[in-house]
């Protein structure tokens, strides 16, 4: 029997069959950052030697194919750079905002309600 047995009906996807969607959630949270890490290990210190890694897998007794799985991996990976590259520019932006309010006098700051 295939280790996935959950669907969430609100994903985008076909590869989760049955279950309770707070259960499949939880479950997500855990698996998805650690699929992540393992992934981003795999690639840094064995590149292409990944996809032998993954050639070696038993996918249908996975209950998910290897297709599948590389298709949510280079999505994965492409969120998580849109999400650093919005971490990285929303830091920019507390910088430099915490910059120009250190220029301000305190009466200034009063006058437009910064602390």
């Amino acid at each position: 029997m295939p280790c996935r047995n959950d669907y969430d009906p609100s994903m985008n996807s076909n590869i989760f069959k049955d279950c309770n969607h707070s259960a499949f959630n939880a479950e997500l949270e855990v698996v998805a950052p650690a699929l992540c890490a393992v992934f981003r290990k795999l690639e840094a210190e064995h590149g292409l030697l990944m996809e032998g890694f993954l050639n070696q897998i038993d996918w249908r007794g996975a209950g998910v194919t290897k297709k599948e799985v590389l298709s949510w991996w280079n999505t994965h990976k492409e969120q998580d750079e849109r999400r650093r590259e919005r971490e990285a520019q929303e830091a920019a932006a507390k910088k430099l905002k915490k910059a120009a309010l250190a220029k301000l006098t305190p009466e200034e700051r009063k006058l437009l309600g910064v602390r």
